[in-house]
């Protein structure tokens, strides 16, 4: 049988609950996230209303409705890429000249490991946001072929910097999330 809703107040206390937790696990609990993309999702609900009022499953809706903004966030989490001068910004505002020397000479040190195609290519991949579907269709190659790539270049970059990679990576996670 339909569920039926009077007003959006009700259809919101109704299935919050359950959107916010299937949401939560997705996120790993990470409150912040979790409440952002629920607020994304029954902001959907709200600007399609008189749609979701009719629809036959609404609380099918509105979980389909989280699925696609997680996927949309795992993506935006998947391409983040931070440009070298934004880095050097964050740290130079906590006053930590010693690490933005660091962070300097890593970049230029990734830029001697990996030659300017592969780059190029990582920059499109993981900035831009192209899928490596359409990387491989570009290059002529098959998407594991582009993958197996990217995968051999991660490794240059894991055994050219080793350790100081992953302490830096972690310190400008830290960095952006504090802004």
């Amino acid at each position: 049988m339909k569920e039926t809703y009077e007003t959006f107040e009700e259809m919101y206390g109704k299935n919050c609950n359950r959107v916010y937790t299937y949401i939560c696990r997705t996120v790993g609990y990470d409150r912040f996230e979790a409440e952002d993309l629920l607020q994304e999702v029954f902001w959907v609900a709200y600007e399609r209303w008189d749609y979701v009022r009719e629809h036959p499953n609404i609380p099918a809706f509105l979980m389909l409705v989280a699925k696609h903004k997680l996927m949309k966030w795992k993506v935006k989490r998947r391409n983040l890429y931070i440009d070298d001068l934004e880095v050097l910004d964050v740290l130079t505002e906590k006053e930590d000249i010693k690490n933005c020397y660091a962070l300097a000479e890593t970049m230029l040190s990734l830029k001697s490991v990996l030659s300017g195609e592969e780059l190029d290519l990582l920059r499109y991949y993981y900035e831009y946001g192209y899928t490596a579907n359409e990387i491989s269709k570009k290059l002529g190659v098959t998407e594991t072929c582009f993958k197996a790539r990217v995968a051999r270049m991660k490794e240059k970059v894991r055994k050219h910097l080793g350790v100081f990679l992953a302490i830096m990576i972690v310190y400008i996670a830290a960095a952006v999330r504090a802004l």
